[in-house]
């Protein structure tokens, strides 16, 4: 995971008159950059193969192929492993393979701002704040499905994040 984050007060009209740096001047931009790898994830099922009783959690399902492939283009949903390479145990045994052989798809977005600050009384100063959420309106999909038993096994059917714009006023004191 990287994060990053910036604020950078623009410098314009420091050292001019008062009344004009208070109507065009104090402005700042910020902005955070994220990015990170996908999370790991195994092939399982809450479903009792092995015979050891209720209350044993989800089961490894066995790994009989190699379950990398390339992605399918991203549209409606994409395949994202092979499904083909896992199978359920045998009743009585579990299901042989390694944890967290799979990653989901990675994520980054790009959050950006810009503000004025009109200077009040003494230290006070009234904020107008102009922020954009996911400046490049980027995709970031979601986790595959990791349940073997559903129609959607070994795709991503929906994506998160979408841009978002907001402004707002502020009075700090």
């Amino acid at each position: 995971m990287f994060i990053f984050n910036t604020i950078y007060e623009i410098p314009f009209l420091k050292g001019s008159a008062t009344w004009t740096r208070r109507i065009l001047g104090n402005w700042e931009v910020s902005g955070v950059f994220q990015a990170q790898s996908g999370t790991p994830f195994s092939v399982r099922k809450n479903v009792d193969y092995a015979g050891v009783g209720a209350g044993s959690g989800n089961q490894f399902w066995n790994l009989v192929g190699d379950p990398s492939m390339e992605p399918t283009p991203f549209t409606n949903s994409a395949v994202w492993f092979n499904k083909a390479a896992f199978a359920a145990p045998a009743a009585g045994t579990f299901g042989v393979q390694p944890r967290n052989i799979l990653r989901n798809p990675g994520y980054w977005n790009l959050d950006g701002a810009v503000r004025k600050n009109f200077p009040t009384f003494e230290k006070q100063f009234l904020q107008m704040r102009f922020e954009i959420f996911d400046v490049f309106n980027h995709p970031n999909w979601n986790g595959a499905s990791a349940d073997p038993t559903s129609g959607s096994f070994g795709q991503i059917t929906s994506k998160g994040g979408t841009r978002a714009l907001q402004i707002a006023l502020k009075y700090i004191f």
